[in-house]
């Protein structure tokens, strides 16, 4: 499985669409197999689902829920984080 987590550094970006970069998780029999960081594509409406679920993306980790909407059309399952 592969799961997207907005970042902006160290941290999960409040604003899934904008943040600057995207770090993919890969696990495989529930070990970390693969770590990359990747540059945000660009906010286009729609466009990040889509680019995320063709590099392969099962679970998105963003600080909001705002994106559901979008991303339930890809079969991605979605986690946000708190901002506490």
């Amino acid at each position: 499985m592969k799961i997207a987590i907005s970042t902006d550094g160290q941290y999960v970006s409040p604003h899934f669409g904008r943040c600057p970069q995207f770090t993919i998780l890969e696990i495989k029999d529930n070990k970390l197999v693969g770590k990359e960081i990747i540059d945000n594509p660009g906010h286009h409406p729609g466009y990040l689902p889509q680019y995320l679920n063709k590099i392969g993306v099962n679970y998105i980790r963003a600080g909001s829920l705002f994106i559901f909407s979008f991303f339930k059309f890809f079969y991605c399952i979605l986690y946000t984080a708190s901002s506490s």
